[in-house]
């Protein structure tokens, strides 16, 4: 599981090649308990400090802000081992986003 979160590192803004799919999953799952973790962390700190503006949960949204090239860049390079462009990513985010017509009075 660190060789893959290792490698997603290293490969930060690269979307060329390929990733395997346990390189995929295990950085997933590398992510995932890393934010339990912080999750954990920043509710015991909250109590302990008496935190009532959220200050504690800047490192969760540190977490995120900092994963977030990497779990596109594994994505590409996911789809590109399956056969896929990478723009399915893009096809994907876009057609699952709700649109303006969703919320129009009816």
């Amino acid at each position: 599981m660190i060789e893959s979160a290792k490698s997603a590192y290293s490969q930060y803004f690269s979307i060329s090649g390929r990733a395997s799919r346990y390189e995929f999953w295990s950085f997933m799952l590398y992510q995932f308990v890393g934010l339990i973790l912080i999750g954990c962390i920043c509710v015991l700190a909250s109590y302990v400090f008496d935190d009532k503006r959220g200050l504690s949960f800047t490192l969760m949204a540190l977490w995120y802000l900092f994963h977030l090239i990497p779990n596109f860049t594994i994505l590409v390079r996911r789809l590109h081992d399956t056969s896929r462009s990478g723009w399915w990513l893009l096809f994907c985010l876009l057609y699952t986003s709700p649109s303006p017509r969703d919320y129009a009075a009816s």
